[in-house]
């Protein structure tokens, strides 16, 4: 519904709504389903029947009592596995400089993950760079806003949000969120700059 408000004021570009008020950018990026939820979500499903099936053979009709237990059991951990591990997406967006991350689940349900000014970013580079590793260990907070997670050709920035220490996260703009991220920061800007990065 979001998308839809923007439909008389936006223009659709490649994944990219840009805003015909104020040139803000908003992008969303799928997660990569991983094949490890999805089988124990067919695990848990396919052993709830087969436990009803024991039932119903050594003692008849009474299963079908046992059925709904299990599903009421079963349900909450299939919809949390769906909505943050199966059903995931991100939305980036660049609005006056401030750049922000959503969490967007089953399509539906949005919960914010970071709304920085991109001048505040202190450092900036590809998860394939050495300082990607430093980051991984010393930063207070590591947060994984990409298509993938063990992923090197993901970049990542580094914030300190509300004081609390430097926080990673880890995304995947294109082209256009870069170019236009690196108009707010000399350190993005310089990112590019060095020898042998994000090549």
């Amino acid at each position: 519904m979001r998308v839809l408000s923007y439909c008389f004021v936006s223009l659709f570009i490649g994944g990219f709504f840009v805003d015909a008020n104020n040139g803000g950018l908003e992008f969303i990026v799928k997660r990569k389903k991983e094949p490890f939820w999805i089988f124990i979500c067919f695990v848990i499903g396919g052993l709830g029947l087969a436990v009803v099936a024991f039932i119903y053979k050594t003692a008849g009709p009474i299963a079908f009592i046992v059925l709904p237990g299990w599903a009421a059991l079963a349900a909450p951990f299939i919809r949390l596995v769906v909505f943050h591990k199966i059903k995931l997406e991100f939305e980036y967006s660049l609005s006056a400089g401030i750049f922000g991350i959503e969490k967007i689940h089953n399509q539906a349900k949005r919960s914010p993950v970071v709304k920085v000014p991109v001048s505040d970013i202190t450092a900036f580079g590809r998860m394939s760079d050495a300082g990607a590793d430093e980051w991984l260990k010393k930063a207070t907070k590591v947060v994984y806003c990409n298509i993938e997670e063990d992923n090197d050709a993901s970049y990542y920035f580094i914030c300190d949000v509300d004081h609390k220490g430097d926080e990673m996260y880890i995304f995947d703009p294109n082209d256009k969120l870069i170019n236009a991220l690196k108009r707010y920061n000399p350190v993005i800007l310089n990112a590019f700059g060095k020898v042998g990065s994000f090549i």
